[in-house]
């Protein structure tokens, strides 16, 4: 998989700007080129990681933006989301798909684990470490795949700039 449609920069996204898809490989003895198949849009999609997040039969694709707001909003709330892949990859306009999390701004990494859950049991489903403007929070999906989120360690939000030529963040 790949995001692409980026848009000019960080400070100037459009809601247009952000997609993921994924590309067919056409084998090693053909001459053809790989082609493009898309997965969904998302504005400033910029991280991918895969994972079992609320399935354990196949794989899913966590799609993560780097800024959440269009036009130099650039500390608005981010939209992450999951796509989980169609019986027919090839024929689907896109993948369906769900948020995970609409509350982290400017997310500049992501770790995905198993981990045990807050009340100690084992997961067999995939979490989410997110370093974000907000510090470091876990996100993950409860015993009833709805999705929980917990700050694990503050981050440093006096420090953000809200100007293209002095950001810090």
């Amino acid at each position: 998989a790949v995001t692409y449609k980026y848009g000019g920069c960080i400070f100037n996204c459009a809601a247009k700007d952000g997609a993921a898809a994924w590309l067919k490989n056409p084998g090693p003895a053909s001459d053809e080129t790989w082609k493009l198949y898309p997965i969904g849009d998302l504005m400033a999609s910029h991280r991918l990681a895969l994972g079992h997040f609320t399935k354990s039969d196949g794989l899913q694709l966590l799609v993560v933006p780097v800024v959440g707001g269009t036009e130099g909003h650039i500390h608005d709330p981010i939209k992450t989301k999951l796509f989980t892949r169609p019986d027919n990859p090839i024929e689907a306009k896109s993948w369906p798909s769900e948020v995970v999390n609409d509350r982290l701004r400017v997310i500049h990494d992501v770790t995905i684990r198993k981990f045990p859950h807050p009340d100690g049991t084992r997961s067999r489903l995939d979490s989410i470490l997110f370093a974000s403007e907000e510090g470091v929070t876990w996100v993950y999906p409860d015993k009833d795949k709805k999705w929980q989120s917990m700050l694990l360690g503050a981050g440093a939000l006096d420090q953000a700039q809200f100007s293209p030529a002095h950001f810090q963040g």
